[in-house]
């Protein structure tokens, strides 16, 4: 399907920053803010929850939150796995947001793959230059996500 962008984030820090922040996404979903067609996945019931948007401007993507959780999990004690499908582009700014917001010692690492609008972006040093669908992971820093969303 074109401008869909699958993206997975790690998310390492504290056990229990960890533990808090799969419980802030657990909840968000339980929530059901706007009853969209992905119900309780979609990223704007996060951004609401955790208290980066209000429901009024989730709803006009800001930030923005085109998209939805298609699952997550920990792996170990230090670190979440989150992964989406959102529409473009892997809206990294909400995450940003809420991390800086609630778990300021937390570090994302991400990958994303939009195939239609060729973006095969990370900030992951060793995905940087790997092979995926006759193309290669380019670095490109969360900032420089952000300021292309």
């Amino acid at each position: 399907m074109s401008n869909c962008c699958t993206t997975t984030i790690t998310i390492n820090g504290d056990s229990d920053d960890v533990e808090r922040l799969g419980n802030l996404i657990e909840e968000a979903q339980r929530q059901l803010y706007i009853n969209t067609m992905s119900k309780g996945r979609w990223l704007g019931n996060v951004c609401i929850y955790a208290g980066i948007s209000s429901i009024d401007d989730a709803i006009k993507g800001k930030p923005r939150c085109k998209g939805e959780i298609d699952c997550f999990d920990s792996y170990d004690d230090n670190s979440l796995t989150i992964y989406t499908t959102t529409a473009w582009v892997p809206m990294l700014e909400m995450w940003k947001l809420i991390i800086e917001k609630h778990f300021p010692d937390m570090e994302i690492i991400y990958s994303c793959e939009e195939p239609g609008a060729m973006i095969y972006w990370t900030n992951d040093p060793t995905l940087v230059g790997e092979r995926v669908d006759g193309s290669e992971y380019e670095y490109m820093s969360i900032e420089g996500v952000i300021a292309r969303e």
